[in-house]
């Protein structure tokens, strides 16, 4: 994990309560830390949230990343090798923004993730622009 710094934050009553664990991916330096950093305590989606810095692919070479597609998929694998197998875990990129009804959900999105067999991916709402 050499490409990447860990920042480990706790939150008192956090929105969802039986998925414990948040990786915010973000890059080294980012001029988004101050959007995110409030985001994350108006929310506090986890009780533990872990900021990954990752360095990029043009300050630290990673085997088999050419592009910035590969360097995100490879800081995701990272994020989820932070958590035990079997564990629900919640992965942010630094421009989350969560919608007052992510709290009126949030059951309903902690009993679907925990009813899972084996590995799966839900996705909270992300605004695709086309353009």
């Amino acid at each position: 994990m050499e490409c990447y710094s860990v920042e480990t934050l706790t939150f008192k009553n956090p929105i969802l309560r039986n998925v414990t664990t948040s990786v915010l991916i973000t890059m080294v330096g980012s001029k988004r830390r101050a959007q995110y950093m409030a985001e994350l305590a108006r929310q506090r989606p986890t009780e533990k949230v872990v900021v990954l810095h990752n360095q990029g692919r043009k300050r630290c070479r990673k085997h088999g990343v050419r592009n910035s597609l590969q360097d995100l998929w490879h800081a995701n694998q990272q994020a989820f090798a932070m958590v035990p197998p079997g564990e629900a875990v919640l992965i942010l990129e630094d421009d989350v923004r969560f919608l007052p009804e992510f709290a009126a959900y949030a059951i309903e999105i902690e009993h679907f993730l925990l009813q899972q067999k084996g590995p799966c991916a839900y996705n909270l709402g992300a605004h695709v622009l086309v353009s």
